[in-house]
């Protein structure tokens, strides 16, 4: 009946109203939240039709104009109504609810129940999901109204059916524009809303509602006329209307929300559950959650807070720590501090786990801890000592701090107790350190001038706050800044600080600051300092032309008192000094500082205690105004000598201690000095050459550190004393000998005697091995490393003889490596044959390799690697390998294998020399190796002076010594000659002979060793001879050699050969080359060409 009525009045007012648009039947395309009111269900060209077919509402097509869809068919029009937390859609057309049936299906039904029931979400396209078909333990997920393609709408099972687009029924809007709505939101108590017209409608009326219904220009109950800013006090939705008088039509609906905030307290906001936005007023920002146990807050700063959270309020950790989550200010209210959501894993927290923590005092914890271990303890004021009282244990958690607490340092400390069988421990979960009490700089005193004053606190991250009135500062009062300092005026103040952190206060820090326009006098060094004897103090005052008064036993000064004009020297034990300084008629306060006398300095010696040479002159020093006392035998100082003096000497004639003292005139007595003497002991000679097993002719050089000292030695094992040999030069072994050396030095006591015992073993020349030897170290041209001489092995037998090298066996295993290699560079090595064999080791596979380097160090590998693996134990390969194509390189054969033993034997390298004899037919010559120029057809000279003049005498066997220099002659040119190697001693006695062979290249100045001259042999004006070499030198190649000779001939620049080929026996001084060449007329040439001349008085030829 209700329902025809509002027809019938309807109608009526259709009527009444006529052609008025204002109830025009007009839909308009809806965005925002969903409100009550008719609508049409549109997707993709159709609209919701409340006729049902196979399950599925039919479909209306409808084409929207402009955003608008007007006069729709009734049976396309739904009435959309919240029912509870839910809405319905309801048909008036035949008076029924959309349903959602089953899965796919939909349909209409008079019944309001769970299946007429809709969640709609989304402000532009809208999701419609049904109560029943959520609910559904069937088919949970088939539950959204969709048009799917020609099946038309039902309750889908996805989603993505098809958006839904909605429009409203509105009344047709008119020209006036709408007018804004204005106000804080949200807001705690209540808020001022303002309804403004916009600038184009001056002059309209404004209509508002605040109970969500749409307003008309026709004031009622729920609908008001606005006239001014209104209040509110709860959550609101004003929506408003503005219509100008000359308008037929209101303006478009507007809205706005308000929100009123009612704040939960933060245990009341730990315990909600439910989803979505709170409001929390909080008395601190920080969370504290405990594992297995309760959540709490820290009550310290008051505040507001706003948290937002899509899961809950407040998430209590399943695992220890101090959490900080609030963080930033809310973007429309800055008092609110916005708290994040705090991550992490999650668990329930219940109203009974929300708890305060318990505050007690450490005592009363001890007392009874197992009373209190579900409980959260927070302790105030704890002092951390090595005494303190809280439990047994102390630990931290993990997820908070690594660290224990620090000593002295004041804490409000908050966990829980723990008690095991063995243990009871308080577990802390938060430690607020209190700040350490601030300091000033300057300390309080006197001062005559502004200045300014600067705090300081130890503990970091701390605010200091202060008062400059003498009362107590709090965080409301001035907040210290330290770049500015704080400015104390020209009066008396008095300084109050305190210093914050985390809510955490320290001690308050008083100062006070007293002026006097006439500064206190200072004293250096400052009150409470101890002197030596007739050290000086200094009395300043930092005001300009004031006179200073003062008294040095401890009384009063005054005007009349000594006036200040230099330092004042203490020379008591004890002194009080007091002064004033006074300008005019104004004086400053009396400053007091006393001095004490220290024990004057321990004496020093000048010589360090140790080994000292025999009368060694020690002198011990002791300050300006002491006075030494001393002994040498070791007894106490103080019973001593008196040396009535502050420095005396001693002589060190023996070992001895000395012991000293020093007092000064008030008899304030030093610290003992001691310092014992040895008499120094010469170090004991050493060897260049290990003592053992060496070659006939090795050298012996011995040598001592002790700067100076002689060394005397014997070699037939008798001790060695003053008047034994003393050493000049290195001792050559040539037969078995036991050398003992001592060292001896004036004053100091003779070194202990060093023994060195050598056995001498031929040497073998050349370049072969056959390793039949007991020694290594004979085959002079060869090194070797980690190689053993061989024999004796079962199912081995040497390849020549009865011995072989192989590598040193290593728990039966061999060595990583072994090398024998050449000792020095061979000029022209040629073939190189060897025989390899093995021990043991199968399956090894390392390989001998045969390796050549020009500087020892970077090898080059020559043929292939000669493995042994495959061999029969026994049985010998030879190796050949041609080094022909290699000059002046050292040669290695090398093996390498940590798990097998080889064998080697009849080592073979061929050696030759090369020289060379230009047309000049002279040359010099040296290589370092034993050559044999017998068949060669180069004949060979040393040189050895007689006082005038130097001879030339041939070497009849042509066999040459390794380093040894020569001179070379040939009558016909001869290039690159080979010279064998050999292994012959040579027969010609070679000591006298004045050429220098040399290997390496080298620079020859004229200034030989010993005083002689040196001269190079070359082909230059005067013809082929020995030419004095240049003052500052010049480069001579390798394996040449010069002449240094003393004979009376070096008086001159050149020397030349004096007979034919044929007789040559000596050199001859000529006369100095720069007397000039002429020719045969006599005349000077400068530059002589080819022929015949004369130099120096003889014909020479220069060809």
């Amino acid at each position: 009946m209700k329902k025809l009525f509002l027809k019938a009045m309807l109608l009526l007012c259709a009527l009444i109203v006529g052609s008025s648009s204002l109830w025009a039947d007009d839909y308009v395309l809806y965005s925002g939240t969903i409100t009550e009111g008719d609508y049409v269900i549109y997707y993709d060209g159709g609209a919701l039709k409340n006729t049902v077919t196979s399950n599925r509402w039919d479909y209306t097509t409808v084409t929207p104009t402009s955003g608008k869809i007007s006069n729709p068919d009734a049976s396309i029009v739904w009435h959309i109504a919240a029912s509870g937390d839910y809405w319905t859609l309801y048909n008036e057309a035949i008076s029924k609810y959309a349903v959602g049936t089953a899965k796919n299906q939909g349909g209409v039904s008079a019944t309001l129940d769970n299946k007429a029931k809709w969640t709609v979400t989304g402000t532009t396209t809208y999701d419609f999901e049904n109560l029943d078909r959520n609910n559904s333990s069937s088919s949970p997920n088939n539950k959204w109204l969709r048009r799917n393609g020609t099946y038309g709408f039902a309750c889908y099972a996805s989603g993505t059916g098809g958006a839904l687009s909605l429009y409203k029924k509105t009344a047709s809007v008119g020209t006036t524009a709408a007018p804004s709505i204005s106000g804080t939101t949200p807001f705690f108590n209540s808020t001022t809303v303002t309804i403004t017209n916009d600038a184009t409608a001056d002059g309209a009326s404004i209509y508002y509602t605040l109970d969500g219904s749409d307003p008309t220009t026709t004031t009622s109950a729920t609908c008001f006329e606005y006239t001014a800013p209104f209040e509110i006090s709860a959550t609101t939705t004003v929506k408003a209307i503005a219509k100008k008088a000359t308008d037929t039509n209101a303006s478009s609906v507007v809205e706005k929300t308000f929100t009123k905030i009612t704040p939960l307290n933060g245990i009341a906001a730990l315990n909600a559950a439910e989803d979505g936005t709170y409001y929390v007023t909080f008395t601190n920002a920080q969370f504290t959650y405990i594992k297995n146990s309760a959540g709490f807050l820290n009550e310290a700063n008051a505040g507001i807070y706003y948290y937002n959270s899509t899961t809950k309020p407040v998430l209590k950790k399943t695992f220890n720590g101090l959490y900080q989550v609030v963080k930033g200010t809310h973007e429309a209210m800055p008092q609110i501090t916005s708290i994040e959501e705090v991550t992490g894993e999650s668990t329930t927290t219940t109203a009974d786990e929300i708890q305060a923590p318990t505050v007690m005092t450490a005592d009363e914890l001890d007392a009874n801890f197992s009373a209190n271990l579900a409980r959260q303890i927070q302790i105030n004021d704890y002092v951390v000592t090595n005494s303190s009282k809280l439990t047994d244990a102390i630990s931290f958690n993990n997820s908070y701090s690594s660290t224990n607490l620090t000593e002295g340092a004041t804490y409000k400390l908050v966990g829980y107790p723990y008690m095991s069988t063995t243990y009871k421990q308080f577990r802390v979960v938060s430690a607020l350190i209190k700040p350490s009490t601030p300091t000033f700089d300057p300390v309080e005193g006197e001062f005559s001038e502004a200045f300014t004053l600067h705090l300081a606190c130890a503990t970091t991250g701390s605010t200091m706050y202060y008062t400059t009135d003498g009362t107590t500062p709090t965080t409301e009062s001035t907040e210290y800044n330290s770049t500015n300092g704080i400015a104390i005026p020209a009066a008396t103040t008095t300084i109050k600080v305190i210093a914050v952190k985390a809510g955490m206060v320290s001690d308050v820090a008083s100062a006070t600051y007293t002026y006097n326009s006439i500064a206190k006098p200072l004293f250096t060094p400052a009150d409470g300092s101890q002197l030596y004897y007739g050290e000086t103090v200094a009395i300043t005052c930092a005001t300009d032309g004031t006179t200073i008064y003062y008294t040095t036993d401890g009384t009063e000064p005054t005007a009349s008192s000594n006036e200040y004009s230099a330092p004042i020297a203490i020379t008591a034990n004890t002194v009080t000094l007091k002064a004033f300084a006074k300008k005019g008629t104004e004086e400053s306060s009396i400053a007091t500082a006393t001095f004490t006398l220290k024990a004057p300095a321990a004496p020093t010696f000048s010589v360090a205690a140790g080994a000292v040479a025999r009368n060694t002159v020690v002198t011990i020093s002791s300050a300006d105004n002491t006075t030494i006392m001393y002994t040498t035998d070791g007894t106490d100082a103080d019973k001593g000598t008196d040396a009535n003096s502050n420095s005396v000497n001693v002589t060190i004639t023996d070992g001895m201690t000395i012991k000293a003292i020093a007092y000064d005139p008030e008899l304030n007595i030093s610290t003992e000095a001691s310092a014992t003497y040895t008499i120094a002991q010469a170090v004991a000679p050493t060897f260049s050459v290990a003592e053992g097993s060496v070659i006939a002719g090795s050298t012996v050089a011995l040598a001592t550190t002790t700067e100076g000292a002689t060394i005397y030695y014997t070699t037939d094992g008798t001790t060695p004393d003053e008047n034994s040999t003393a050493y000049t030069a290195p001792i050559v072994i040539n037969a078995d000998m036991t050398i003992k050396a001592i060292a001896v030095k004036e004053n100091y006591v003779n070194s202990e005697v060093s023994t060195a015992a050598y056995t001498v073993i031929a040497p073998i020349k050349g370049f072969d091995i056959d390793f039949e030897t007991s020694d290594l170290s004979c085959y002079v041209e060869w090194d070797f490393e980690n190689v053993a001489i061989r024999s004796g092995v079962t199912g081995v037998s040497a390849h020549g003889g009865s011995k072989w090298g192989g590598n040193v066996n290593t728990n039966g295993n061999g060595t990583p490596t072994c090398s024998i290699k050449t000792k020095n560079k061979v000029a022209y090595p040629g073939s190189l044959e060897f025989y390899i064999s093995k021990e043991s080791g199968n399956n090894s596979t390392s390989s001998w390799i045969v390796a050549v380097s020009s500087n020892g160090s970077d090898w080059t590998q020559v043929g292939d690697a000669q493995d042994a693996k495959g061999m029969s134990k026994g049985a010998w390969t030879k190796v050949t390998r041609d080094l022909s194509s290699h000059h002046d390189v050292f040669v290695r054969i090398s093996y390498g294998s940590s798990s097998a033993i080889r064998a080697i034997d009849d080592i073979s390298l061929q050696v030759n020399d090369k020289a060379t004899v230009t047309d000049a037919k002279y040359a010099t010559f040296c290589s370092t190796h034993d050559l044999d120029f017998s068949a060669t057809g180069i004949k060979v000279y040393k040189a050895a002076s007689d006082g005038t003049k130097v001879n030339l005498t041939e070497i009849e066997d042509g066999i040459v010594p390794a380093n040894t220099g020569v001179v070379l002659f040939s009558e016909t040119a001869q290039s690159n000659v080979a010279i064998p190697v050999t292994t012959a001693d040579a027969t010609a006695d070679f000591s006298d002979n004045e050429l220098i062979g040399i290997n390496a290249k080298t620079k020859v100045a004229e200034a030989g060793a010993n005083g002689k001259t040196n001269y190079i042999l070359s082909n230059e004006t005067a013809g082929v001879g020995f030419y004095k070499a240049a003052a500052a030198g010049a480069n001579l190649a390798a394996h040449k050699a010069y002449l240094s000779t003393s004979a009376s001939a070096t008086s001159r620049d050149f020397l030349g050969f004096e007979d034919d080929v044929t007789g040559i026996n000596e050199v001859k001084g000529q006369k100095n080359v720069v007397e000039g060449v002429y020719d045969l007329q006599g005349r000077k040439v400068v530059t002589p060409s080819k022929g015949l001349y004369i130099v120096n008085g003889k014909k020479v030829v220069i060809k």
